[in-house]
């Protein structure tokens, strides 16, 4: 799976919804945070491993914010493999 482009669609889908940018005070969660994650991601060499478990955070807090199923997040890494 290309874990870069799954966190793409992931942050572009959570965009579209409207994901608030600040979850109950906990900025770990929200929009802005996942989508600095994003661009970490992009500009940090990591492993494979590490930007999976990135992507599995990121669709984590899109799913608790309501703004998405699992399998919406299910479907996004089908399209990524």
């Amino acid at each position: 799976m290309d874990a870069l482009k799954a966190m793409e669609k992931t942050i572009a889908l959570a965009y579209a919804k409207g994901m608030p940018t600040d979850i109950s005070g906990n900025s770990s969660i929200d929009f802005n945070h996942i989508d600095h994650m994003l661009n970490i991601m992009k500009s940090e060499p990591m492993s494979y491993g590490k930007l999976c478990r990135w992507l599995g955070w990121a669709q984590a807090c899109v799913v608790n914010s309501g703004e998405a199923t699992l399998e919406d997040m299910k479907q996004i890494n089908k399209e990524c493999k």
